[in-house]
């Protein structure tokens, strides 16, 4: 666990304003010599491995350390602002109106589901618009400096690291105790047809695929009154071994029953009676079980992430100002870095009802694996492109300035992999949903022993998760606009590595648990009929 923290700030210290990590050194003067009298291959290998120490120290000596320049580690001032943002993201998503879903039927058999409220895109708006306007269209504004964000980046990544381990403890903690009044398993077992349609929209869809209406959204008031209930644990998280069910999370749905006014006000004698009546009326009008896991998984770090980058591209304009594209002060390749991260964003809060579906939230309980990765990985790892763009890569019109070519180039890429990503998942929700629409009628399945059938051709005819390809396909164009100075320095396309590892690992799990799903007859034959697991022809 200590391992992803030291990540999320061994960034910072591997590439910031004061210098990056340079690969050059283990390419530099070949490897080896020439092909001519050094005992050919051999030869070469051995002069290769005799200068290995050699060009490994170089790149140890090109690391810039911790910035001497700008802020500590820590500040209070990181964490207060850490707070606020958390604190203004979960008013936002208690006081503004929503849609309400089912989650899919619980794991405990009995066929109930959870009532989730929905309006991460709205709060979206809201964040993202203020953001823009308070800094004057984000440009270098003297109004109010977003980009202080992006000057505090370091201590504000320790303040998520350690905002995230706090609610680690918390939850973990609370999930011995039995759930009180206004516990943490608010249940709504809803209507068989609501739990059917949960059920038939099912596993396996991505959080930025499937439509809102796949999890049962509909817009009716306020969660009816909640029935007590014990807590539900998650199968991976409640092994008895305390570290790994910290990591993996031992409550499968930790929730907190919020309210607007907080309840105590209206049984507060301090207040007169007038007033306490007034926050009765409204706190059971504004009321809502918080989700944590849900509301983690997509609301302050995604749409932190956002607001980052943002900051990074205001710093870049406020640094250099009446440069960069169209004298903005911000470069091309920051404006397409921001627009593709952007679109990735508002494309998963779009879509927020599909992420009921996933294994985060039907599976997996909230530790410190989901909470960790939500509030500090996401964020500070992946607004790692913005961040060289506007502390390592020059000024805007030096060598970050990308040519038509190059830019229509990286755009290309990203249709591209959102092509393959969203025609994939598009192409699978629709046959689940009607197998004979025109769409995916022509389509060839295979019959499984439990009732349902698999694709064997279109998009899924090609790979058995063609959809992780364009999304890694994505995630590479968000890395190539830092260019060769970013591909030289590496740390720019720590995401592109970082996501291919991810996406393998997952394929591996989702793999053994299909076998599970389908039976080792069914599945053995689909991979046959599919033999490439991400990559056509090649994996």
């Amino acid at each position: 666990m200590p391992a992803l923290p030291a990540v999320v700030l061994g960034l910072v210290a591997a590439c910031n304003a004061e210098g990056c990590l340079s690969l050059a050194p283990l390419f530099s003067g070949g490897f080896g010599g020439g092909g001519s009298g050094g005992g050919g291959a051999a030869g070469r290998l051995a002069a290769l491995a005799a200068s290995l120490p050699g060009r490994l120290a170089a790149v140890a000596a090109s690391l810039p350390g911790w910035p001497r320049r700008g802020p500590p580690l820590y500040t209070h001032a990181a964490m207060a602002a850490a707070l606020g943002w958390f604190a203004l993201v979960l008013a936002l998503h208690l006081l503004l109106p929503g849609t309400y879903a089912q989650g899919a039927p619980l794991p405990d058999g009995s066929g109930r589901t959870l009532r989730y409220k929905l309006n991460a895109s709205s709060c979206f708006v809201v964040l993202y618009g203020s953001a823009l306007a308070l800094s004057a269209g984000g440009l270098g504004g003297a109004s109010f400096d977003l980009g202080w964000a992006a000057d505090n980046f370091l201590p504000l990544a320790t303040a998520s690291v350690l905002l995230s381990t706090a609610l680690s403890v918390a939850v973990y903690a609370a999930s011995f105790l039995p759930p009180g009044e206004g516990g943490t398993e608010a249940l709504n077992g809803g209507s068989a047809g609501a739990t059917a349609a949960a059920s038939a929209a099912g596993g396996g869809a991505t959080a930025v695929a499937a439509k809102t209406n796949a999890a049962g959204a509909n817009h009716d008031g306020p969660p009816p009154p909640r029935r007590q209930q014990r807590r539900l644990l998650s199968a991976h998280g409640a092994t008895g071994v305390p570290w790994y069910d910290f990591w993996m999370g031992r409550e499968l749905n930790p929730r907190v029953r919020l309210s607007f006014p907080p309840a105590w006000v209206s049984r507060c004698s301090l207040f007169p009676a007038p007033f306490r009546r007034w926050a009765a009326r409204t706190s059971a009008k504004i009321s809502a079980d918080l989700d944590l896991k849900e509301f983690c998984e997509l609301y302050p770090g995604m749409m932190g992430w956002a607001l980052l980058n943002l900051s990074f591209a205001c710093a870049q304009a406020r640094d250099h100002p009446g440069a960069g594209f169209l004298g903005t002060g911000v470069s091309n390749a920051m404006l397409l870095v921001n627009a593709f991260e952007l679109w990735y964003v508002a494309d998963a809060l779009l879509n927020e009802g599909a992420i009921l579906t996933t294994m985060d939230v039907t599976t997996d309980g909230l530790g410190f694996m989901l909470s960790f990765g939500d509030l500090a990985w996401v964020p500070f790892t992946f607004a790692t492109q913005a961040r060289f763009l506007a502390e390592s890569a020059g000024p805007p019109d030096g060598a970050q300035a990308l040519s038509g070519a190059a830019a229509l180039g990286v755009l290309a890429v990203q249709l591209g992999g959102y092509a393959i990503f969203r025609g994939a998942n598009g192409q699978k929700n629709a046959f689940r949903r009607d197998p004979s629409a025109p769409a995916v009628a022509r389509l060839r399945s295979m019959p499984t022993a439990r009732g349902t059938r698999l694709l064997v051709s279109g998009w899924w005819g090609l790979a058995r998760h063609v959809n992780y390809l364009g999304d890694w396909i994505m995630g590479l164009a968000w890395c190539l606009p830092t260019g060769i100075p970013g591909l030289r320095a590496a740390v720019p396309y720590f995401y592109a590595a970082y996501f291919a590892l991810l996406l393998a690992h997952r394929e591996r799990r989702d793999d053994a648990a299909c076998a599970a799903k389908y039976g080792a007859a069914d599945w053995g034959r689909y991979c046959a009929l599919v033999p490439w697991r991400i990559v056509p022809w090649v994996y």
